[in-house]
């Protein structure tokens, strides 16, 4: 039913996790940093949709 809004919030989880692990290596700011900006153009995105009453294209896909 949430498909979009679940695999939004599972990739985001798994880059956190992803992301605190590389901190080690100083690669995980820059994968943190990356997840941030994906998950707010991914909702901006399907917010928009939202308010124009269209469906979300493709929910399954990673990008939009």
């Amino acid at each position: 039913l949430f498909l979009f809004q679940q695999r939004t919030l599972v990739a985001a989880v798994c880059a956190i996790v992803a992301g605190a692990l590389l901190i080690l290596v100083n690669l995980g700011v820059f994968v943190l940093f990356v997840m941030a900006v994906w998950t707010i153009v991914r909702g901006a995105l399907g917010l928009k949709d939202l308010l124009n009453g269209r469906p979300i294209a493709s929910p399954r896909r990673l990008f939009y």
